[in-house]
């Protein structure tokens, strides 16, 4: 189990924050109120990060922490092990008198846990659905153009980085970044890939959040 201690150092408190192995949470947004449903490790961890959140020196920290990615790594939501489900709260509670924070400890999450029928599973407008979008696409690792397009098709914009000699090629995205990415390298293999807000054809993507891949010369 991790041990935060309040008393050392916030920069030594924050790198002792590791999440428990074995960590499932999932935090529900639903007509009910707001959910969220861990099991013993996911409880450990919350625990944990809120010590490191309350700690004396965290009052002058300004920046806030995302919980996709800072907090919690991108593995434990892309493998579904950490769920955002924020499917809003509309029309009247169902099975319920008022709405309200719930607190569960469960050893399931997901649907395993909302046999009812209550929404669950990650939501169109969190980083994590993107993310898991984006593992989809894994397999365009170490493909050439053509074995892309073979599966995808021909891309509606490309572009020529003539400093970087490598091509970008945009598909829109069925997701709610408005385009996907792919960068070609002078061979014209794939270098990258990943979503973007802002379309090639308005603006060049700069910090448009990318999963590199790496390419080795053969």
């Amino acid at each position: 189990m991790t041990t935060i201690s309040t008393d050392d150092d916030l920069t030594v408190a924050r790198h002792a924050f590791k999440p428990e192995p074995g960590t499932k949470i999932e935090f529900n947004v639903n007509n009910r109120g707001v959910a969220i449903v861990a099991n013993r490790e996911g409880w450990l961890t919350l625990a944990n990060w809120c010590l490191v959140m309350a700690h004396p020196e965290m009052e002058n920290y300004l920046d806030p922490f995302e919980l996709t990615g800072e907090v919690l790594s991108k593995d434990l939501f892309t493998a579904g092990d950490v769920i955002l489900s924020f499917q809003g709260i509309t029309g009247a509670p169902v099975g319920a008198l008022y709405q309200d924070v719930v607190f569960k400890r469960s050893d399931k999450i997901g649907p395993e846990y909302w046999e009812d029928g209550v929404p669950s599973g990650n939501s169109r407008y969190v980083k994590s659905a993107v993310m898991q979008s984006l593992d989809s696409f894994r397999w365009l690792e170490g493909k050439t153009r053509e074995e892309a397009e073979a599966q995808l098709g021909k891309p509606i914009f490309e572009i020529f980085f003539e400093d970087k000699c490598e091509t970008l090629v945009a598909y829109k995205a069925d997701t709610t970044a408005g385009w996907m990415g792919i960068h070609y390298d002078i061979a014209g293999d794939v270098s990258s890939f990943g979503y973007g807000n802002v379309p090639p054809w308005d603006d060049t993507p700069i910090g448009a959040y990318t999963i590199v891949v790496p390419h080795e010369d053969e």
